[in-house]
């Protein structure tokens, strides 16, 4: 019987490497869209693919033995420009990307994020959607520390509002927030701290017992030019930061939701005064008020609101009202530059 000769060598290698014409580049940038585990397993085709996984520029990781090796993974990936995690429980080291100098973009979806800080120098790109925020037994909140970020999308998720530090060269947010985000305390909303021993109180108030002047949302968003923010009229943290709102210097073009539809729209007119180069105003108004927006106690006179950019305003809601007429009454009362007013019925 004749002997069968037997190869070392990969079927793939055997025949030669089918993708042997591409560049590099093209097959790195096409492993970028494998999951981690599949990109790894490419090492097998041919001799060459040993090391091109290893360069690609992004990184999905979405099963939970991918993550047990993530430093390992991190070392060998220290030129890593793009991540995307899923489904994954993401604790305090593995959300520190200083190791990570080029990294640009992060993407965590449906993750559970038990750390009391995300840090990066490099991001210029974070979205973070439905996660749970939540740090041990969820009685404390999550610092965002991505001080060269450029985009911003935070949407959908459960847990304490996180605190956004200083993002000095954000351009565009989208923040979406509602029920879910908020812990409720009727010290902290109120005008002092009394005996409050909420787990914002440490942020909120001095040791003397003074109100702190923080910001957790708009502070970190003041530099933005154009912003989408959508939150429930009963936003504890958002009331909050309109206490102490920061000027938005350089804000052009604003999406806002129902938050506004409060009686006397004194939400709407704090945060008007802080977008003085304010361009295009757009209000998506999903929900009817319960009751008729007012000018009320928004004397405009007093507030002193003045939008000379304001050119463009676009009204979506399910119902054109004696609410959307005052609002509007308000709107152009603030700008005599205003020569476009769209609204739509949804």
């Amino acid at each position: 019987m004749p002997h069968r000769r037997v190869s070392n060598q990969a079927p793939a290698e055997c025949g030669g490497d089918p993708f042997r014409a591409l560049p590099d580049a093209v097959v790195q940038h096409v492993l970028g869209f494998l999951p981690a585990r599949d990109a790894v397993r490419t090492c097998a085709l041919a001799r060459r693919w040993r090391s091109l996984w290893r360069s690609a520029p992004r990184l999905r990781i979405s099963d939970v033995e991918a993550l047990r090796n993530v430093w390992s993974v991190w070392r060998l990936y220290s030129a890593l420009v793009r991540l995307e995690l899923h489904g994954l429980a993401l604790a305090e080291s593995f959300l520190d990307f200083s190791g990570c100098p080029v990294l640009e973009y992060l993407k965590i979806t449906n993750c559970v994020v038990d750390a009391s800080k995300i840090l990066s120098r490099s991001l210029n790109r974070l979205e973070i959607t439905g996660c749970e925020l939540r740090i041990g037994d969820g009685d404390t909140t999550t610092y965002i520390s991505v001080p060269f970020l450029v985009s911003l999308q935070l949407d959908d998720y459960v847990g304490l509002t996180p605190i956004l530090e200083n993002m000095p060269l954000l351009e565009t947010a989208s923040v979406k927030l509602g029920h879910n985000n908020e812990e409720y305390c009727d010290f902290c909303d109120g005008d002092d701290s009394g005996e409050c021993i909420c787990s914002m109180a440490a942020i909120y108030y001095n040791a003397n017992g003074s109100r702190n002047d923080v910001c957790f949302l708009l502070g970190g968003l003041s530099n933005v030019t154009c912003l989408e923010l959508k939150a429930s009229s009963e936003m504890i943290a958002f009331k909050r930061d309109l206490r102490c709102c920061p000027t938005f210097n350089k804000l052009k073009i604003l999406l806002l939701s129902d938050w506004c539809l409060v009686a006397d729209l004194h939400e709407l007119v704090c945060f008007l005064r802080c977008t003085p180069v304010l361009e295009k105003l757009i209000l998506h108004l999903c929900k009817r008020p319960k009751a008729a927006v007012q000018m009320g106690s928004c004397n405009l006179t007093k507030q002193s609101i003045t939008l000379r950019q304001l050119k463009t305003v676009k009204v979506r809601c399910p119902v054109i009202n004696d609410s959307v007429h005052n609002i509007l009454k308000l709107l152009r009362s603030c700008s005599t530059f205003l020569d476009e007013i769209i609204v739509q019925e949804i």
